[in-house]
Order: structure tokens, then C-alpha cells, then sequence
């Protein structure tokens, strides 16, 4: 299942010793993609069809992101991430992982850059 989120992005790209490259994505969300509880802030994906399917996925706002390095939004995102535009990214997220401080797995489906706010 895809889900969406907007906002803008921090894209970190590094190349480990044994040459493998990962690629680290901080997301700040926009106003509609984010809640707030006490202190804590927190990025909400929606369903990309949420009539049919109302389901969410919620991650504190200081989680990182991971994806594949060899993904072909890399040089969007790049470009997105030194402009500061925003965009929306759907996304697919391969294990329902409760746990929200580590890095999480994400497989980008698109990008639209600028975001239709």
C-alpha cells in the first residue's frame, strides 16, 4: 500500500568503506502532514486512496528515512532537498515497523515536484 506525505527534505548521500552508498532523507512535513501532542511533533503519511482505505502511518518528526541507493528520484530529491521546494512524495514502507526512533526503510513510488499546495 502507498501512502503520501508533503513537506520539504534533507537528503544525505554516503559512501561507506566497502564503497556501498546509503541514502539518508529527514522530512519536515507541511502543516496538513504533521500533529502535534504536548511537545512532540510527529509526520503522518496518509493513504494515497483514503476513501477506500483510511489507513495512516505516524512517525516522530526526528525519524530518518532510508532508501535504496540506487533510486531513481535520488537526483529529484537532491534537487529538491537544495532548493527547499516542496513536494510530495508516495511511498511504499516494506515492514510495519512499530518502532519510530530508528531509521526506516522507505520505497519512493513518485515525487511531485512542486507539491500542489
Amino acid at each position: 500500500m502507498s501512502y503520501v506525505m508533503q513537506g520539504t527534505v534533507q537528503v544525505e548521500l554516503k559512501t561507506k568503506p566497502d564503497e556501498t552508498q546509503t541514502i539518508t532523507i529527514r522530512i519536515n512535513p507541511t502543516q496538513d502532514y504533521m500533529v502535534k501532542r504536548g511537545k512532540e511533533e510527529y509526520i503522518v503519511f496518509t493513504s494515497d486512496n483514503p476513501k477506500t482505505n483510511p489507513d495512516a502511518r505516524v512517525f516522530e518528526k526526528n525519524t530518518t528515512f532510508t532508501t535504496i541507493p540506487d533510486s531513481l528520484f535520488l537526483q529529484s530529491l537532491t534537487h529538491a532537498a537544495f532548493k527547499q521546494d516542496k513536494i510530495e512524495i508516495k511511498a511504499t514502507f516494506p515492514t510495519k515497523n512499530g518502532k519510530t526512533k530508528e531509521t526506516i526503510l522507505i520505497v519512493i513510488d513518485s515525487i511531485t515536484i512542486p507539491a500542489a499546495f
